[in-house]
């Protein structure tokens, strides 16, 4: 009987393990099953990622290149917490895109629509339209490269004209010789455009601030005579610090090319500056054919500044905001001003702050960030009654919308006005002018030198 007992446990156990056993190669079955689908899936995603080394372009004269084209782009909404983009962030459905060419690409699109067409001005020797050029064929983008040479000048001049010219009319796009960036709509091929570029302007021979300056403004003036309603942008590659809309001093602002100024001139709101990857040859230095360079290291990599036409619908970075300053003096009784001197004046600034935001049009927000007391003052009407001078710093600035300076005036005399109502104002004081244009990024470095002064 023990025997026989035995017996059957050892059965049992074999039959155990048997079943184990089988459980275990399927598992290992569906395991090598799935694995091997997900890798032969790898291989297809990455072949169509980084393209086959067998694979070449039609195109004779570019059968060495190898382009990274996307196949499909959509939009999503701009989030009010990202500095990056101004409505709207670009999204890769499928991520077969190198990443120095997306950052090297023209777009910020807009309400979930590819644009339609780009114009590229002041190309050097055409480097960048040609590297673009496959990616915006695939895209169905028609672009239009100008230079401001005429044709037997450029050929001359750059070495590599015709055969970048030939590689881009070679993807169905379209070269213009003699277009001046800054009369674009004397021309009568350039009609309208989603999109205008111009990459690294500068005036031919040495470096000149004040010639480069003009440049600039009259090219935003000409640009957005062409971008189409109302979605156009202006896209403006600038060196690090040229820019000036990434400084935090007050100083270096003045000494930089004053974009985000001129641009309000023309109507045009600085929606968005991040740094802009050019992996293309960049030539034409000087008016040259030479190549120029930036930072190796990448410390300082250059910027590029999206300018598009105000009012626009959501607020653009409060730190790109162009904003214009002026003082209001008043004199309150020295009484009442000893009382409670912080809180008293703290309180004032926020309710004269409140009164004057209702009185300025959509788009443009009214900031009271300091106060200061000056001196003692006597009037002459009344000797015996003794006031405090102090002056509140008002700041207007743009947030939906371009300010210019004569339209700051005019806040500043609806400003005196509501001031008039709770204080008396230093006569002396009355009607000076705004400050200049300045980004809100400097507003701090201005208040610290007036506390230092």
């Amino acid at each position: 009987m023990q025997i026989h007992k035995d017996t059957e446990k050892k059965t049992i156990r074999q039959r155990v393990m048997y079943i184990y056993s089988i459980l275990l190669l399927i598992w290992l079955s569906a395991f090598s099953l799935l694995y091997g689908m997900r890798f032969r899936t790898g291989i297809i995603l990455s072949s169509r990622r980084v393209g086959h080394k067998k694979r070449r372009l039609q195109n004779p004269m570019v059968a060495t290149r190898q382009y990274y084209v996307p196949t499909k782009i959509f939009l999503q909404p701009y989030s009010r917490t990202s500095h990056s983009s101004i409505s709207c962030q670009l999204s890769v459905a499928a991520t077969n895109a190198n990443e120095k060419e997306w950052q090297c690409l023209p777009f910020v699109m807009q309400q979930q629509r590819l644009i339609s067409n780009i114009l590229v001005c002041g190309d050097g020797d055409l480097s960048y339209s040609a590297f673009i050029a496959p990616t915006l064929h695939k895209l169905g983008i028609k672009m239009t490269a100008t230079v401001l040479e005429t044709k037997e000048i450029h050929t001359r001049i750059y070495s590599q004209s015709d055969f970048n010219k030939n590689i881009v009319e070679s993807f169905d796009h379209t070269v213009h010789f003699g277009i001046d960036a800054t009369n674009l709509q004397a021309y009568d091929p350039i009609k309208s455009y989603d999109r205008v570029q111009f990459n690294f302007p500068h005036c031919p021979g040495k470096s000149n601030i004040r010639r480069n300056r003009l440049l600039l403004q009259a090219f935003l003036s000409s640009s957005s005579k062409v971008i189409s309603e109302p979605h156009g942008e202006i896209h403006v590659a600038l060196f690090a610090n040229q820019g000036g809309l990434q400084q935090q001093n007050f100083s270096q602002w003045k000494s930089s090319w004053l974009s985000a100024q001129y641009g309000a001139e023309c109507g045009l709101l600085l929606a968005s500056v991040t740094p802009f990857m050019s992996p293309y040859k960049r030539s034409s230095y000087r008016g040259q054919d030479k190549s120029f360079h930036y930072d190796k290291n990448n410390n300082n990599p250059p910027e590029l500044y999206k300018f598009i036409r105000g009012p626009c619908c959501l607020p653009i970075p409060q730190h790109l905001q162009l904003c214009f300053r002026h003082e209001l003096h008043v004199l309150i009784p020295l009484d009442k001003y000893n009382n409670n001197s912080t809180t008293f004046l703290v309180d004032q600034g926020e309710i004269l702050r409140s009164e004057i935001q209702d009185t300025l049009p959509d788009g443009v927000l009214v900031d009271v960030p300091r106060t200061w007391i000056i001196l003692q003052h006597s009037p002459s009407s009344d000797k015996d009654e003794r006031l405090v001078c102090c002056f509140f710093l008002v700041v207007y600035r743009g947030e939906r919308r371009t300010v210019t300076r004569c339209e700051a005036d005019s806040f500043r005399d609806r400003a005196e006005q509501v001031a008039k109502q709770s204080f008396r104002l230093r006569e002396n004081r009355i009607g000076k002018s705004v400050s200049r244009p300045f980004p809100y990024c400097t507003l701090q470095s201005i208040i610290n030198e007036k506390e230092q002064a």
